[in-house]
């Protein structure tokens, strides 16, 4: 009995040993067969959030740019890393597919963002996740307090200043009607941003800058909800209104007030350098009131008269 007893002991730890050695053996296969982008996931998705998520989203439709969702099968893999990586210069080579987008998405060019291109592979690791994941509904427009486009204006030209100090946005940027002399050049022409970029990727662009230059700009200096609904509104305003034709005339005008100002400076301090001149010489030339010296009388008559001192004659 005690035989039988043991027996059936170590069968039973023997069925329980190799029961468990399968089940580790199923899962270690498991994990070796879960594709890179279950592995990966965490830093894409950190990435993605920071540099892409402004203009991009993943199966909630378009933003600036094209919804990613599934695009690790629509597009060739090492493509999309170079793409990623330096979006600038596969531009430049005149890619076709890069063309295309450009001219599908109002001309907008995706930055250089600085990405390695492991972190590109990383990008596409998360973008390859989520593309599996269940369909969402489209996103809506953030919510955001009612925009004053008037203000937005003052914001924009830097009569108002940004709650956080940062520069105003016609500092880099124009828009039509923005004063005489206009705006910056260094940035866009958002005139008409809001029919290019929609609502929602205006407010996104300004929450989560995607742009090198904006993201140095305002790094710690976020705009409030108030500041980008009132942008907001402003740029809607500007894209709606009726293109403004340039007379012509402002910067000839402002060019003939200042040189009329310089002239009149300049003959100021001239006239007053003239006069310290001319009382000196006035004095050396012995002019009547200016020396001690008596004046020389002027000789009248011809030489050789009566009335005259002639060479020859003399005085008579």
């Amino acid at each position: 009995m005690k035989e039988r007893s043991s027996s059936r002991v170590r069968g039973a730890t023997s069925f329980l040993t190799l029961t468990s050695l399968l089940f580790a053996a199923l899962a270690g296969a498991a994990v070796l067969q879960a594709p890179a982008s279950a592995q990966d996931a965490g830093p894409g998705k950190v990435l993605f959030e920071q540099k892409c998520a402004s203009c991009h989203s993943i199966g909630r439709g378009p933003l600036v740019g094209p919804d990613l969702k599934g695009i690790t099968t629509a597009r060739d893999r090492n493509w999309l890393v170079k793409f990623i990586a330096t979006p600038d210069q596969v531009i430049a080579s005149g890619d076709p597919v890069a063309k295309q987008l450009v001219q599908q998405y109002n001309g907008i060019q995706m930055p250089n963002l600085g990405l390695t291109s492991a972190q590109a592979g990383d990008l596409l690791a998360f973008i390859e996740q989520q593309s599996g994941a269940a369909p969402t509904a489209p996103s809506a427009a953030p919510t955001l307090p009612v925009g004053n486009a008037a203000n937005g204006r003052e914001l924009f030209a830097g009569g108002v200043p940004l709650t956080s100090g940062g520069a105003p946005c016609m500092a880099c940027h124009n828009v039509a009607g923005a004063g005489a002399l206009g705006g910056g050049t260094w940035g866009l022409d958002l005139t008409h941003a809001y029919s290019k970029w929609g609502e929602p990727g205006l407010i996104s662009i300004m929450q989560t800058p995607p742009f090198p230059g904006m993201q140095q700009g305002f790094a710690g200096r976020s705009l409030t909800a108030q500041e980008v609904a009132d942008l907001t509104a402003y740029l809607s305003q500007v894209d709606r209104q009726p293109a403004a034709t340039a007379s012509g005339w402002e910067f000839p005008t402002i060019g003939f007030v200042t040189f009329g100002v310089f002239a009149l400076v300049a003959q100021i301090i001239w006239r007053g350098r003239l006069s310290g001149v001319r009382k000196p010489l006035l004095r050396a030339q012995g002019r009547p009131g200016h020396s001690n010296e008596p004046p020389i009388r002027r000789q009248t008559g011809s030489p050789g008269t009566l009335g005259g001192r002639g060479a020859v004659g003399g005085e008579r």
